[in-house]
């Protein structure tokens, strides 16, 4: 029995170890990004259609489109087409696209009789009803600078292999809380460490839902997008690449946007990630390795990426496997797993590295850049056995449930007034179990001196109850 545990201890370790040393490979390769110049607009202005997919998102529409309106470029090339899929279009959103179209932006409300696909549904509704070149969708709580299709259109007009131009995703209400902190930092180490890395390896560098400019031809090519995974953008990133067509990141432009600033709503968000995700990657893995137009790194990163939330349910068994062998006495400390446990640690440290290297481009002090690390990284290990059902959810259930992440018009200044929506009152059982059940570890590895255990314990402990704490906190 204790052979099996040790053995399925030391399996998870080695499967999660693709995923950490990748991570010093993007470190590398975000620190070799480079920013392309912006090339001329070889002739006249192309047309460009803005899809601003919206549902019941008042708080932030008049924002989102105030910001449009301003952006530079010809009025005769430029048409926004507000996605409300609330239903009957609420009095501020047809307020405030009537004021626009007063000032002469071209404008429209396109409704929908149903919600049919959510998001990719909206998208694919308006795909047809669109006159532009080129399609930029932005969502709700977006704010784009003024020259953004100026600064990533020419990309688009030079290169005719580009399917989309993807730009970093900043956070306007970064510092309303310690939630939203963390939740930047780990946004930050995708748009900061693993984009840039991966454009400057030449890997796939994905579209994220908002803040791109994509080729209407290419969407056409690969037939529209993709409702069933919920991960529209994930699934579009990958389809067109084994369709033979490019992408490219900009480090250096950046849309603002909310972040969530209860872990209620981010486990929400990060749920539908992960089941999307997890269902991408059974739908292309195997057109991915197949593709003869995919390098053989290509191919390693696109997978260690489509199935990265698996991370989670592994880290689960580990956990779980040490907390059997502290029932049974036993400890890690055969020559073996202490091989295994040695590179394991080594490919953390490069995950470690990655986030540290994005928490170095924030403004905040080293003290903060500390607090929100640990507090990430309390989170993150906390969330695995929900990120795990979420995994099975995707694999094994054919709900497709789009969840949408509240937007509330926030800023980083925390004394504002306003009225965050409460949570329901779900309390955290799992959470409450498992940090039970760390710490009944945590005292059985101490008592049987079996101190390889104790650390491992006293974190779990810590991250189980900094989730279940947050957790009723939400909903109080």
């Amino acid at each position: 029995m204790d052979g099996w545990i040790t053995g399925l201890y030391a399996l998870m370790l080695l499967f999660l170890m693709p995923y950490s040393y990748i991570c010093y490979a993007l470190i590398s390769g975000s620190r070799r990004y480079r920013a392309p110049e912006t090339p001329e607009m070889p002739g006249q202005h192309p047309m460009v259609t803005v899809q601003l997919p919206i549902y019941r998102e008042d708080a932030v529409f008049p924002r989102l489109l105030s910001s449009v309106s301003e952006m530079e470029w010809p009025r005769s090339r430029l048409e926004v087409l507000v996605l409300d899929d609330g239903g009957e279009a609420s009095h501020l959103v047809q307020e405030e696209v009537e004021a626009h179209r007063s000032r002469g932006l071209d404008v429209r409300v396109v409704r929908r009789k149903g919600r049919e696909g959510f998001k990719a549904g909206a998208l694919n509704n308006a795909l047809g009803l669109s006159r532009g070149k080129y399609i930029l969708v932005l969502d709700a709580d977006s704010i784009p600078p003024r020259d953004l299709l100026e600064r990533t259109v020419p990309f688009l007009e030079a290169d005719h292999g580009l399917a989309y131009v993807q730009v970093r995703q900043g956070h306007a209400n970064r510092g309303f809380n310690g939630v939203s902190e963390a939740v930047s930092l780990a946004l930050d180490c995708h748009f900061l460490v693993e984009q840039p890395g991966r454009q400057a390896l030449s890997l796939v560098t994905n579209f994220n839902g908002s803040a791109g400019v994509l080729r209407r031809e290419a969407i056409l090519d690969i037939g529209g997008w993709n409702s069933e995974t919920l991960t529209e953008d994930m699934h579009l990133s990958y389809a067109v690449r084994t369709g033979g067509w490019r992408s490219m990141y900009l480090r250096d432009v950046v849309v603002e946007g909310e972040v969530p600033v209860t872990l209620t709503d981010f486990k929400s968000q990060q749920a539908r990630w992960a089941k999307g995700s997890t269902r991408t990657a059974l739908k292309l893995l195997g057109r991915i390795w197949t593709s003869g137009r995919l390098s053989l790194s290509q191919k390693i990163d696109s997978a260690v990426h489509l199935t990265n939330y698996l991370v989670f349910p592994a880290m689960l068994l580990s956990f779980l496997a040490t907390l059997l062998l502290a029932f049974r006495a036993q400890g890690l400390n055969t020559p073996f797993l202490y091989a295994v446990g040695t590179f394991s640690s080594l490919g953390a440290l490069g995950v470690i590295g990655m986030y540290a290297s994005a928490s170095l481009w924030s403004e905040a002090g080293l003290l903060e850049r500390v607090v929100n690390l640990f507090l990430l990284g309390l989170i993150g290990v906390g969330l695995s056995a929900h990120f795990t059902s979420s995994i099975f959810d995707g694999l094994f259930r054919n709900s497709n449930d789009f969840v949408r992440t509240p937007k509330y018009n926030l800023d980083g200044n925390n004394s504002r007034g306003v009225r965050i929506g409460r949570s329901a009152r779900v309390l955290p059982f799992a959470e409450v179990l498992l940090s039970v059940l760390s710490a009944l570890g945590l005292y059985l590895s101490l008592v049987n001196r079996v101190f390889s255990l104790s650390l491992s314990f006293a974190f779990h402990t810590i991250c189980f109850l900094a989730v279940a704490y947050y957790s009723v906190h939400d909903a109080r």
